[in-house]
């Protein structure tokens, strides 16, 4: 298993050498004084100041994981800017906080810390969360009306119930939200549920599906049988969720 995790770490670095881009890991603090762990992915060049994309991962993700690493790489290759973290309680190995009050702390701070970055363009700032990480964001952008657009990668909506506790005032959003979501995720998104959702929504959510459950996943992500359409799924759900934030910033 190391081995493997080493090769795709390798093969990672190998990557992003060739398509002339930096990956630095950085550390920045919150207000309340804990340390956050995260990764910068840039441009090699750039010319201008550039939009950033800030990854929030799931509750047991973090982001050296393949889509979270995987789509700040393909952010830099397409001349943005991407901010990935983990979660403060994953790093110390710890639980989630009541109310999620550090997990607010965290992605508040990560979104500031993109703020800072000299060569960001600070009027197109974009936020994506993936599962628990799409609660935590969802929270974050209603609070915070500087950013541009959210992506909601597998939100956790089961039933009429769950979306009003962890995501209230979605259906009353004016800015751009869009949904991504595994085609059999059935416990957390089932399509019937978030279609009722959408209908309930005063303005149009995109919505896209690739194929797999919540990890975009068709088989088991450690079973060889399934490695190949595991991984092009994952890199499909990026390229999707980066095509949407382009057209949202207006960037073809």
């Amino acid at each position: 298993m190391k081995r493997i995790f080493f090769l795709l770490a390798f093969f990672l670095l190998l990557h992003a050498a060739l398509w002339g881009l930096s990956k630095e890991d950085v550390t920045f603090s919150t207000t309340d004084g804990r340390s956050i762990q995260g990764t910068v992915y840039k441009p090699e060049v750039t010319n201008s100041k550039s939009p950033v994309v800030i990854i929030a991962p799931g509750s047991g993700y973090h982001r050296g994981l393949p889509l979270v690493a995987g789509f700040g790489q393909r952010c830099a290759e397409e001349g943005l800017i991407a901010v990935t973290f983990d979660w403060h309680y994953f790093s110390e190995k710890g639980k989630i906080s009541e109310g999620w009050l550090r997990e607010k702390e965290d992605i508040a701070s990560a979104v500031a810390y993109a703020r800072s970055l000299k060569e960001a363009d600070k009027e197109a700032l974009v936020l994506v969360g993936k599962s628990f990480g799409s609660v935590i964001a969802w929270h974050h952008f209603r609070e915070d009306n500087t950013l541009k657009a959210l992506i909601l990668l597998t939100p956790v909506i089961p039933d009429d119930d769950y979306e009003s506790k962890l995501y209230p005032g979605l259906g009353r959003e004016k800015r751009p939200v869009v949904i991504g979501l595994g085609a059999s995720d059935k416990d957390n998104g089932p399509l019937e549920q978030i279609y009722r959702t959408l209908d309930r929504c005063e303005q149009k959510i995109p919505v896209f599906i690739p194929p797999g459950d919540h990890g975009m996943n068709v088989g088991a992500w450690d079973d060889s049988r399934y490695k190949g359409i595991n991984e092009y799924n994952n890199q499909l759900t990026v390229d999707i969720a980066l095509h949407w934030i382009k057209v949202l910033l207006g960037l073809y």
